[in-house]
């Protein structure tokens, strides 16, 4: 493909959006985290509490499905507009910072 050719996409897809199999993976690694933060928040009530602890283990579970939940949404969004911010087609006329590094002129 040549340089500065646009990606091939899909009929309807707009440009600089993730494609389906990476929007599958953020998904997942908020699900993934989600999971582990109920297990975190479940064993720190759990450790922390004596005698009978069930609602204040699954209330913990909760918070730490909700806390990990957020965490990992903001991180997937910070990497995906990274990651594609730089995918996203610019007019012949317009100018990136980066474009003089390529060149080799300062």
């Amino acid at each position: 493909m040549p340089t500065g050719a646009p990606a091939r996409r899909r009929v309807g897809e707009l440009p600089g959006t993730p494609g389906r199999a990476v929007a599958i993976g953020a998904v997942s690694g908020v699900v993934v985290v989600s999971i582990l933060g109920a297990l975190a928040g479940w064993g720190i009530v759990d450790t922390g509490c004596s005698g009978n602890c069930g609602d204040a283990a699954i209330w913990g579970a909760i918070a730490g499905v909700v806390a990990g939940a957020i965490g990992a949404a903001i991180v997937a969004v910070a990497v995906l507009r990274a990651r594609f911010q730089w995918r996203v087609p610019r007019h012949d006329g317009d100018r990136h910072p980066s474009d003089s590094l390529r060149n080799g002129s300062a």
